[in-house]
Parts: structure tokens; C-alpha cells; sequence
């Protein structure tokens, strides 16, 4: 082999090795992207179900909350209670009322006042 051969060799064996270490570098930066995309994307499936979570808590503690405050409108409508809210305050039933829009002439004045 001559100097020249050698040196030949000798060039083809540094591009290859500098055309490796390119080589290697770029295999390691996709790995590192991929290493951090999926990172990322657990977090966010996590964080999703975590969300979903929550919202399933929320629905049923406002629907417990809900049912508390049908049942105390109910309470509060019942005849029975109306019964003692009036006793309670000494009010009167009324019977036989004339309402006010069931007479025509209601800011007439009879002429006998006058």
C-alpha cells in the first residue's frame, strides 16, 4: 500500500467516523423529542380523566344539592304548613272576596259622596 492509499483509507475512515457521530447525534435528538412528547402526552391523558373526574363530583354533589332544595320547596307548599304559617300570625281566611278587576267602575265616585 502506498503513502497515498494510506492516506486515502485515513480520510475515508474520519468522514465515516464524523458521518457516525452526526449520526449519533441525530438518533439521540429524536429520542430526547420523543422521550419529551410522550411525557407530555401522558400528562395530558392524566390530566384529561383527572378533569373528568372532578366534573363527575361536581354534577353529583349539585345534584344532591338539587334534591335538597326540591324537597324544602315542597315542605314550604304543603297545605299543612300554610295551615300553621296562619295560625301562627292569627290570619284570616277570606271567603266570597270581590277583586278589584271584577268591578268596571272602581275609580267612580258615587254621586251621593260627592
Amino acid at each position: 500500500m502506498t503513502r497515498n492509499e494510506k492516506l486515502k483509507v485515513k480520510e475515508i475512515q474520519g468522514n465515516f467516523t464524523a458521518n457516525k457521530n452526526l449520526l449519533n447525534f441525530c438518533l439521540l435528538l429524536s429520542l430526547a423529542t420523543l422521550v419529551i412528547w410522550y411525557a407530555f402526552w401522558l400528562n395530558f391523558l392524566a390530566s384529561g380523566q383527572y378533569k373528568a373526574n372532578l366534573l363527575e363530583v361536581k354534577l353529583i354533589d349539585l345534584t344532591k344539592r338539587n334534591n335538597e332544595l326540591i324537597s324544602e320547596k315542597s315542605e314550604e307548599v304543603k297545605l299543612s304548613s300554610l295551615l300553621i304559617f296562619a295560625s301562627q300570625f292569627s290570619l284570616v281566611e277570606q271567603k266570597n272576596i270581590e277583586y278589584i278587576f271584577d268591578r268596571k267602575d272602581v275609580a267612580q265616585v258615587e254621586k251621593s259622596l260627592r
